[in-house]
């Protein structure tokens, strides 16, 4: 699995989300990103990436997987301001960043992490809950939600209609990371 992380959507309300963020596999196992334009990647990827949902409820329970499958065909399906104003976006450039993700994300904060206890101990529960990756991936899944690192990152974005394609309880894979940091100036 190589994704960057793994990505519930929890409450939306009014121009605010709270991503539910699962650490990924490929990198530092206590990884987090908390930039705007990490969190508008995830705002693209929600619907960019739903159709790949699939993939990750294939050994969950039929009513859980069509529960998932559903909420993703939903994202997929909605009207999306957010990609019609966003264009052709170029989400891996820190210069379109930097032009565009003030349109679409006021702030973004980290609320809590969870299982925060270093690479080591990760890695040692990383190698325990491994084979599980043999029955199935949703099985894998579900138990790095409740023993691997994660976090949830609160969204604020600059009009609510940059959130209609959202729908709570969507999970989805994503390769985003803080393209921009905002802190340090850009390359000619």
């Amino acid at each position: 699995m190589s994704e960057a992380f793994y990505v519930r959507v929890g409450k939306v309300e009014e121009r605010k989300v709270t991503f539910q963020c699962l650490t990924g596999f490929a990198g530092g196992l206590t990884d987090y990103a908390n930039t705007r334009s990490f969190a508008l990647m995830l705002l693209l990827d929600a619907k960019e990436r739903a159709g790949d949902t699939r993939y990750l409820v294939r050994s969950a329970p039929p009513a859980v997987a069509d529960a998932h499958l559903a909420l993703a065909e939903k994202a997929a399906n909605a009207p999306s301001s957010l990609h019609k104003d966003a264009g052709n976006a170029n989400v891996f450039e820190a210069k379109w960043h930097a032009r565009h993700t003030p349109r679409f994300v006021e702030r973004t904060s980290v609320l809590e992490r969870y299982n925060d206890v270093g690479e080591e101990k990760l890695r040692e529960t990383f190698e325990e809950i491994s084979p599980l990756q043999d029955q199935g991936r949703w099985l894998f899944l579900e138990a790095a939600w409740v023993r691997m690192h994660r976090f949830d990152l609160a969204v604020e974005v600059t009009d609510s209609k940059y959130l209609e394609h959202l729908a709570e309880g969507h999970l989805f894979a994503t390769t985003a990371f803080d393209v921009w940091l905002e802190s340090r100036p850009l390359p000619p």
